[in-house]
C-alpha cells in the first residue's frame, strides 16, 4: 500500500510542475511528461505533451549561490603539495553540481591544476604568500591563502 502522504520530495516536485501545468492550461488534461538532466548536471527539462501531440518544454539553468573551499588555508615548504577542494551550493544552500576553474593571483609562485591540486615553487628564496580562487560558471567564487616558507 502507498502512503500517499509520504511522496518522496523528487516525486513532489514533478506533481507540483504537473500541477502549474494545468493551471496554466486548463485544456491540456491528458498529458505526458519526461524529465531530463543534461551530462553536467547544469540544466534541467521537463517536456509536456497533450493527446492531440502538442508539447511544450520547460528547462531550468541550475546555478550556484556559493563555492566553498577545503582548506582555507595551507603552510607549505619547497616543492610541496596541498590538494583544495571546493564544494558548490545553490542559493538555498543544497549542493549542486558544478565545474570549478582554478587561478592563482598575478605573479603566484607556485602552481595549480585543473582538480585543484597546488604546487609550491622548488625554491623559495623568502615567505611569501599565494592566493587560490575556486570560480564556478556563475561567477561565485571563494579563496583559499598558501602561507610558502623556505
Amino acid at each position: 500500500m502507498i502512503d500517499l502522504f509520504a511522496v518522496p520530495p523528487s516525486i513532489q516536485a514533478v506533481f507540483d510542475a504537473m500541477n502549474a501545468v494545468l493551471a496554466e492550461d486548463p485544456t491540456r488534461v491528458n498529458v505526458n511528461s519526461s524529465a531530463s538532466k543534461d551530462p553536467s548536471g547544469s540544466n534541467v527539462s521537463i517536456t509536456i505533451a497533450d493527446k492531440y501531440g502538442s508539447s511544450a518544454t520547460y528547462s531550468l539553468r541550475i546555478t550556484t549561490g556559493r563555492v566553498f573551499l577545503e582548506p582555507l588555508t595551507g603552510s607549505l615548504g619547497p616543492g610541496e603539495t596541498l590538494q583544495f577542494a571546493a564544494t558548490t551550493l545553490d542559493a538555498n544552500g543544497a549542493p549542486v553540481p558544478a565545474t570549478v576553474t582554478w587561478t592563482l593571483q598575478a605573479g603566484a609562485l607556485g602552481s595549480v591544476d585543473s582538480n585543484g591540486l597546488y604546487t609550491a615553487p622548488a625554491t623559495i628564496a623568502s615567505p611569501g604568500t599565494d592566493f587560490l580562487t575556486a570560480t564556478d560558471a556563475a561567477d561565485a567564487a571563494a579563496t583559499a591563502s598558501i602561507a610558502l616558507h623556505p
